[in-house]
């Protein structure tokens, strides 16, 4: 994203690019707050993607910055991030009200929210171009 300096995953946690079809494939995991940060972390540890391991969770208004107001279900530009599924995905944001909360976005409608920690939701991870 030119406008952000922020280079996103195309596709989310669990899902694989197939180039030949031009299409993310395979099952999309969901993971507590806490265990999306873990896998993150595992992930980075593992070598990361694309030669990078700084990848992480956005925070809320990073996150919002992909949403697509002027379609659902999902509400994401599906060419540049096929086979979003039409779920909520943590940020890194806790919510400030409540700590046992954080902030998501919910990709059917692009809203924001904040849930229970303790829930299970999809994972989108981002990081600063170099």
């Amino acid at each position: 994203d030119q406008s952000s300096g922020l280079v996103w995953m195309r596709c989310v946690a669990g899902q694989t690019w197939n180039q030949a079809t031009s299409q993310c494939n395979g099952p999309v995991l969901v993971y507590t707050w806490k265990e999306a940060l873990d896998a993150t972390q595992a992930f980075n540890d593992g070598g990361g993607y694309a030669g990078e391991n700084d990848w992480r969770l956005p925070n809320v208004a990073e996150l919002r910055s992909i949403v697509e107001d002027c379609t659902s279900e999902p509400a994401i530009n599906s060419v540049l991030f096929p086979n979003t599924p039409s779920a909520k995905f943590w940020t890194s944001s806790t919510y400030v009200g409540l700590g046992s909360n954080a902030w998501l976005v919910d990709f059917d409608q692009g809203r924001d929210n904040f849930e229970l920690k303790t829930n299970k939701n999809a994972v989108r991870l981002v990081r600063v171009a170099d």
